[in-house]
């Protein structure tokens, strides 16, 4: 398990805290080169969206399922595509993950065969993809401090086309291009060094969901239109 910590900061602000951060920081590496990269993932839920409701409604022990490709900035060439579950467990969390060989669309149709033909994985409710997202992450970890990784998530976006995911032509925003969403993912025990960078930048935690965020984004432009 993992703790995670969330912060909607101003891009301003990011930007100052990356800066003192990266002095014993380093860029993680994404398919063997220390650049900020791309990820891209589509939700799944059920019928009567069980995972959002869990999230909505405040369920201390909740589940979500996506699957997500990564590629470092600049490139069009995915290097990672895994389907992933995630479990989080108050403000812990632990990540199941299952690898995509050969990705088809024929997978976001059926995720709930892919899972048991491939990965032995019997999931009982219908899932079915609601809605997808994309953002730019810079990703730190440390020699110094093991166990501990910092995200810089940037242009939060979202979108239903989940055929031509590289060829939206409709998108909106769940995250203003003006912030960043850090997260500090905790393996072990809190350090003291974060503690002061949190004091220092006043940063005040929050529950923001991707998911929750996009769906809600979605659905509610739909029916306005």
């Amino acid at each position: 398990m993992r703790l995670e910590l969330k912060y909607n900061i101003a891009a301003t602000k990011a930007e100052k805290l990356f800066n003192e951060l990266k002095n014993i920081f380093s860029i993680e590496q994404n398919s063997n080169k220390n650049i900020p990269y791309e990820n891209l993932n589509i939700y799944f839920d059920d019928i009567n969206f069980k995972y959002y409701s869990e999230k909505k409604e405040g369920f201390s022990k909740r589940n979500k399922l996506r699957i997500r490709f990564s590629r470092p900035l600049g490139e069009k060439k995915f290097t990672r595509q895994q389907i992933e579950i995630k479990k989080r467990r108050g403000f812990d969390a632990e990540k199941e993950i299952y690898l995509i060989n050969n990705y088809n669309n024929k997978i976001i149709n059926n995720i709930n065969n892919f899972l048991l033909e491939k990965h032995n994985l019997f999931i009982k409710d219908k899932l079915f993809a609601t809605v997808g997202v994309r953002y730019n992450r810079t990703s730190l970890h440390s020699a110094i401090l093991p166990g501990v990784r910092i995200t810089f998530d940037t242009f939060v976006k979202c979108f239903q086309d989940f055929y031509n995911i590289d060829k939206q032509k409709i998108f909106f925003y769940t995250l203003s291009p003006r912030n960043c969403l850090v997260e500090f993912k905790i393996y072990k025990s809190f350090p003291l060094l974060l503690k002061k960078i949190i004091m220092k930048y006043n940063l005040q935690q929050v529950t923001y969901s991707k998911y929750a965020e996009s769906l809600e984004k979605i659905y509610n432009t739909n029916y306005k239109c």
